[in-house]
């Protein structure tokens, strides 16, 4: 492989881990964000109170989970470069690894309440293993 298809390889796995790192931080923020709020469509008929309810307490759980889409956003961004630089074969599969990110953070963050369990940590192993093939299938193929 020429030095120039390496580099390429290079930022397209660099954009893929943004990617990773974002849709990750999207996930959790809007996690957060959403148990610390009231069920809006309970208040949502009362317009007033609902606006009421944003200025008393709500807004840095609001302001989160607008975060979250924001990243969501980035993310998106930063896979489209992806495939500038990678074949869909290389990349897509990549993306898989934001579950295990996800999980991951989601079992190390008290406010998450998020157990972990067995079942879930063989699902990574699959989804791990299953990356790799792939991806080591792509590598094998003559039409990078």
């Amino acid at each position: 492989m020429s030095t120039a298809v390496t580099g390429r390889y290079r930022q397209g796995y660099a954009w893929i881990g943004g990617s990773i790192v974002l849709v990750t931080l999207a996930q959790l923020g809007m996690k957060i964000g959403m148990s610390h709020l009231p069920n809006l469509m309970a208040i949502w008929s009362d317009v007033q109170a609902l606006a009421v309810n944003v200025l008393l307490g709500y807004w840095p759980w609001l302001a989160l989970i607008g975060g979250g889409i924001l990243a969501y956003g980035i993310s998106m961004w930063c896979w489209l470069n992806a495939l500038r630089y990678l074949p869909l074969s290389r990349a897509y599969p990549l993306l898989s690894i934001s579950y295990v990110t996800v999980y991951a953070v989601a079992v190390v963050t008290p406010i998450l309440h998020e157990a972990f369990k067995v079942q879930h940590l063989i699902g990574i192993a699959m989804i791990l293993i299953g990356v790799v093939v792939i991806s080591r299938c792509s590598t094998a193929s003559p039409h990078h």
